[in-house]
């Protein structure tokens, strides 16, 4: 169970508060500074319909619904700001309630060091401002997995106590209604834990109290049980185009990215970047002298971080790793408090040294310049106002580059006489003709990434193509730093494109 208290009396009193009063701060100013992203967008979208349609949107997507049915309601409020700012403002608050619940459980056995560092990282984290202000289900995830990891230990502890079997129940089946991944990866977590007991101690009932409180949960959840298997399903399928073709480099890849966006943020500026680096190896030595004397959690949070990690490099690229694994993020900070309390001047040195770089990345999120994943800054609105004022009057087509981005959020806002087709891998150049040309459109646009990863070029053949006998004009979006370029020709890309994303209008002489 989580450890007893000791007293907080050698901390200030107003060092909590305060450290909140920043964070709340950093996570409520500005709420639209960022344009509304792909899975930001269908999360508003299935939010704003009535219960059973939002119901129906969930079930045809991979996330359950737990999110979706809070900002449904919380959005009926009279809120005077748009739709994505008041939901992005649930999540932070939702962030900072996960905050004050992980100092609750997870802080009062600690030295009075560790908690003013975990404290410090927890509220300056650039990771954590990042995600928690998206409208997405990532800060439910960090707070119920907190809690539902709390009651898994209490179990383990009391696995005789009815009280623990339906409280872990309860937390675990809330997960589950929020996210598969870190309700399975706790599960997962807790048998192993459960399991070691019972094989090398002879502790049998934790095992047997865990599994029935997984029974419990998967019975509670039965009205989206079959979604699930679903999800497992498409999860057995799934295989994420990677940047790079060497196995090895592109696990050290996902690694290293995931890493450096839970230690430093993922809006470092060029600098930030290349001290970040440097400094890695020093914050891994923070970490692991952070489980010297190991908190009882660690033993369930590594099994569950591992089983994590492989399910969201299998499903996503690497870019978005850090996301799904958020929910792991307050105890990599807290290992890393650990560290910085039991290793003197030397640790606080590192410590300080990382907060510095984690406000350089948050200068770079609030000046929307140093974004290492472009596709949070694609300003869809922007681009849908564009198409429709140029081609106001005559039948339209866009084609949308479904291989490189995320076009829904551009398609949405669209007008419904506009016809769309999508450029994705399972489609080909005759495929697209086809549907493009049946309704005979007068003006074609092409929103696609510069960089084409689609089978045989597949967008730059259509490119090709659509020039023959056709007036053609481009506008670029969203422009590369010499950071940018310096990082895209490591990755192989021999001469880098100067804007992320393109837009090309074709019509006729």
């Amino acid at each position: 169970m989580p450890e007893s208290r000791v007293s907080n009396s050698s901390s200030p009193r107003w060092f909590i508060p305060a450290c909140f009063v920043l964070q709340a701060a950093l996570l409520l100013a500005h709420p639209g500074l960022l344009p509304v992203w792909g899975d930001e967008s269908f999360t508003l979208e299935a939010a704003r319909q009535p219960l059973p349609d939002l119901l129906r949107s969930y079930a045809g997507d991979v996330n359950p619904p737990l999110h979706g049915l809070l900002l449904h309601f919380w959005l009926k409020l009279p809120w005077p700001l748009e739709a994505a700012s008041a939901a992005r403002i649930l999540s932070a608050l939702i962030l900072l309630a996960a905050g004050w619940a992980a100092v609750r459980i997870w802080t009062p056995s600690e030295d009075p060091r560790t908690r003013l560092w975990s404290l410090v990282f927890w509220s300056l984290s650039p990771s954590l401002l990042l995600f928690g202000r998206m409208a997405r289900a990532y800060s439910l995830q960090v707070l119920l997995f907190t809690l539902a990891l709390a009651a898994a230990q209490r179990l383990i502890a009391e696995p005789r106590r009815l009280r623990r079997n339906l409280s872990f129940a309860l937390c675990l089946a809330l997960l589950l209604y929020t996210h598969y991944l870190p309700a399975l990866a706790l599960l997962a977590g807790v048998l192993a834990r459960t399991l070691w007991l019972a094989l090398f101690r002879k502790e049998n009932s934790p095992l047997l109290a865990s599994l029935a409180s997984a029974a419990l949960a998967l019975f509670c959840y039965a009205p989206w049980l079959a979604y699930l298997w679903r999800t497992l399903e498409r999860f057995t399928q799934a295989v994420p185009q990677p940047a790079v073709s060497n196995p090895l480099a592109a696990e050290i890849l996902r690694l290293g990215y995931t890493f450096l966006s839970f230690a430093f943020g993922e809006t470092p500026p060029g600098w930030l970047l290349v001290v970040g680096v440097l400094l890695a190896p020093a914050v891994t030595w923070l970490l692991w002298k952070g489980t010297r004397a190991a908190p009882a959690w660690l033993w369930i949070v590594l099994p569950a971080a591992v089983a994590a990690y492989v399910g969201a490099s299998r499903w996503v690229g690497f870019v978005f790793v850090p996301a799904r694994l958020l929910f792991l993020l307050p105890f990599f900070l807290l290992l890393a408090a650990r560290g910085a309390a039991r290793t003197g001047r030397a640790g606080a040195a590192v410590a300080l040294i990382m907060l510095l770089l984690c406000a350089g990345s948050i200068a770079g999120y609030y000046r929307k310049t140093d974004f290492l994943n472009k596709a949070y800054l694609i300003p869809y609105q922007e681009i849908a106002a564009l198409i429709q004022r140029e081609s106001a009057g005559v039948r339209t087509a866009v084609l949308a580059d479904a291989c490189n981005l995320d076009p829904w959020p551009l398609l949405r806002q669209l007008s419904p006489a506009v016809q769309t087709v999508l450029v994705g891998h399972e489609h080909d150049l005759e495929q697209i003709e086809s549907r493009l040309y049946a309704g005979s459109p007068a003006v074609i646009w092409h929103i696609r990434n510069t960089r084409d990863i689609c089978p045989a070029q597949l967008n730059n053949r259509l490119g090709a193509l659509l020039l023959e006998g056709r007036l053609h004009r481009r506008w670029l979006f969203i422009e590369y730093t010499a950071r940018d370029k310096l990082l895209l020709r490591a990755l192989g890309m021999h001469t880098p494109p100067s804007h992320f994303l393109q837009l090309d209008r074709y019509r006729a002489f």
